[in-house]
């Protein structure tokens, strides 16, 4: 059994009431998509779950903005980020 941390127990918690929609996931916990993205990826990593962490590519970035999941600022902002 892998012991959590309480803020990782807590947002997945958050993320399974959620039935993963990191939409959601945003809304019920007030932060951004980028910031739920790093606490998946850093829930994964904890348990053993996730060998390597993915930027999202162009497209995802721009489908989430289409989508709503993210704002204008966060998508410059990721997009910016996969640039270096």
């Amino acid at each position: 059994m892998i012991s959590l941390p309480e803020e990782d127990r807590d947002f997945l918690m958050t993320f399974l009431r959620s039935r993963g929609n990191i939409k959601e996931v945003q809304e019920r916990m007030g932060i951004s998509y980028p910031t739920v993205k790093n606490k998946l990826d850093k829930l994964l990593s904890a348990l053993g779950l996730y060998d390597e962490i993915k930027c999202p590519n162009r497209n995802e970035i721009l489908n989430a903005l289409n989508n709503g999941e993210i704002s204008t600022e966060e998508a410059i902002n990721l997009l910016k980020e996969n640039q270096s």
